[in-house]
């Protein structure tokens, strides 16, 4: 038997791919084979990857194979869409799990990873069976509104457990201001019973406000999560400051939800540095460029530049393109994209970057990355797929706790209910 291969790059196939391990790409594979003629088909490393399709010149052409990959590719792109679905709604680690479980159960989906972080749901799913209104009407059953660019401009920003009725500062600092409220009512009743003489009614009522504040937050998230049979940290501690309150250790149940509030505030407080970060990246990127057409120069949306076209970028403006300058010399400003201190001169033939700023003199650049495949986008990419990323430690402890917080409060429940054996 003849052997020959074809090499295609997996972008131009499938362009809403990004991930190697995607099962798009196991599939397309999978369905090649199917065809006379192919009889191994895999995906080499690279950058971009390549799809390597092997096959007998003797039973089926080379043009035959490339064609059947193309139009595979196509429908496979039609078929089954890749999105990230944004929200701003804080995320727990726990809470990310959950609603990762949720989204993967759904009929159709393919695979979804939550990044918490970054504040996006990335999905893959077949259209046939599933459609975004679904996946998006399930995360806002769950209390995770997809972010919508109309409703940004109204509503920059979600503040999870706040009531809405408060005023947007008390949003703001929410979350922390019940853990300071849970912490000091929690002092109040210990350090007042236990050296002043404050009496047990008045500290009891110190106890449930901090209760009340330290729990807030937990409850919000794991409550929601034990109705549709979801079991997490959040549920422990509150089965165990509910058992505290039952035996009258008041103040032991409040100390461990102000322990467990301060962690819950902390994570939020990690999650926000890192999605602001991200959206930082995404912020150096310009919505416009002026584009020359003709003896005309027009504004355009970015997203809409084709490679080849030239853009003009003035002195004091981001570069809104990856590209290579072809009229003008001026010193640009890189640490955004490479962290250079000093400015770099750019002449003709030299390359620039997207999000980059132009400090001296007008350039002409001629665009040779669209908008989706340039550096900023790759940055943010890896900075979001880097957040996404679970340690084998992490994979197993969410494991490890979907089984054991369910046997810790059945065991709790048996430990209760019968009576232990009395001896002899």
């Amino acid at each position: 038997m003849i052997e020959k291969t074809i090499e295609l790059d997996v972008p131009l196939l499938l362009p809403e791919i990004e991930d190697r391990h995607d099962h798009c790409l196991e599939n397309l594979q999978s369905t090649l084979i199917h065809h006379k003629g192919i009889y191994r088909a895999h995906i080499k490393e690279g950058q971009p990857p390549r799809l390597c399709s092997h096959y007998d010149p003797n039973l089926i052409s080379l043009a035959a194979v490339e064609r059947i990959a193309r139009d595979t590719g196509n429908a496979f792109t039609h078929r089954y869409r890749h999105e990230r679905i944004p929200f701003n709604t804080p995320l727990s680690a726990d809470a990310a799990d959950l609603l990762n479980r949720s989204l993967e159960k759904l009929p159709g989906m393919l695979h979804a990873s939550v990044n918490a972080a970054a504040g996006l749901a990335f999905v893959a799913y077949d259209t046939e069976l599933l459609d975004r209104k679904t996946i998006e009407t399930l995360m806002q059953q769950q209390g995770y509104a997809s972010t919508f660019a109309e409703k940004e401009e109204e509503h920059d920003h979600d503040h999870g457990s706040a009531p809405a009725f408060l005023p947007h500062a008390l949003q703001e600092i929410w979350t922390y201001a019940l853990v300071a409220l849970a912490g000091i009512c929690f002092l109040i009743g210990w350090i007042g019973e236990t050296f002043l003489g404050l009496g047990e009614t008045t500290a009891l009522a110190f106890y449930l406000v901090a209760y009340l504040a330290g729990g807030y937050d937990i409850a919000t998230h794991a409550i929601p999560g034990l109705l549709r049979g979801k079991f997490d940290t959040d549920i422990l501690m509150l089965a165990a400051a509910a058992g505290a309150a039952l035996l009258g250790e008041w103040a032991e149940g409040a100390f461990l939800l102000f322990l467990f509030s301060l962690g819950h505030a902390g994570e939020h407080y990690a999650l926000d540095h890192a999605r602001n970060a991200v959206n930082a990246l995404a912020e150096l990127m310009p919505d416009t460029a002026r584009v020359r057409r003709g003896e005309d120069i027009v504004v355009e949306p970015v997203d809409q530049l084709a490679i080849g076209d030239v853009v003009i970028v003035p002195p004091g403006d981001r570069l809104p393109v990856d590209g290579q300058v072809v009229l003008g010399t001026s010193a640009i400003d890189q640490s955004p994209i490479t962290g250079e201190s000093a400015p770099v001169t750019k002449r003709p033939g030299d390359e620039v970057y997207a999000g980059t700023i132009n400090r001296e003199a007008a350039l002409d650049i001629e665009v040779t990355q669209l908008a989706r495949d340039n550096t900023l986008n790759r940055v943010m990419e890896m900075v979001a797929n880097a957040q996404s990323q679970q340690s084998p430690t992490q994979q197993f402890t969410q494991k490890f706790t979907r089984r054991f917080v369910p046997a810790i409060l059945v065991l709790v429940a048996l430990v209760i209910l019968l009576p232990p054996c009395s001896a002899g």
